[in-house]
């Protein structure tokens, strides 16, 4: 749990610091590759998929939950919340978009629920 808490603090730190000095964000393959084992561990099997676009400056992650397959469920739940706290932490954070999607749970082919920057987005 440790090696978890001092990966994500340092992360953050770079990341923060990284972002400071430009709108236009370049990750370093180093600080990419540890904030993607940090999403890995985060969101463990829910994770469909995660890409960095450099060209967008934007982190987009792909997400599935078990018995989650409508946008009515989650919000029933206020993951809808939840999800758009993530993504505009992200954000205020580390100056870089963060575009968060939600697939449904049986086919894991219908989007159902996205968020980018803390706020949410017609699939």
């Amino acid at each position: 749990m440790k090696k978890f808490l001092c990966i994500v603090f340092a992360v953050v730190m770079v990341f923060f610091c990284v972002a400071c000095g430009s709108d236009k964000v370049k990750l370093d393959k180093d600080l990419l590759e540890a904030i993607n084992q940090v999403t890995e561990e985060s969101f463990g099997d829910m994770l469909l998929d995660y890409e960095w676009d450099e060209e967008t400056s934007t982190y987009f992650i792909a997400i599935t939950m078990e018995g989650f397959n409508s946008n009515d469920k989650i919000k029933s739940y206020d993951l809808d919340t939840d999800m758009n706290g993530i993504t505009k932490n992200f954000n205020d954070s580390f100056k870089v978009d963060c575009c968060l999607g939600v697939y449904d749970y049986d086919t894991k082919q219908n989007l159902i629920f996205v968020s980018v920057n803390g706020e949410e987005v017609k699939p």
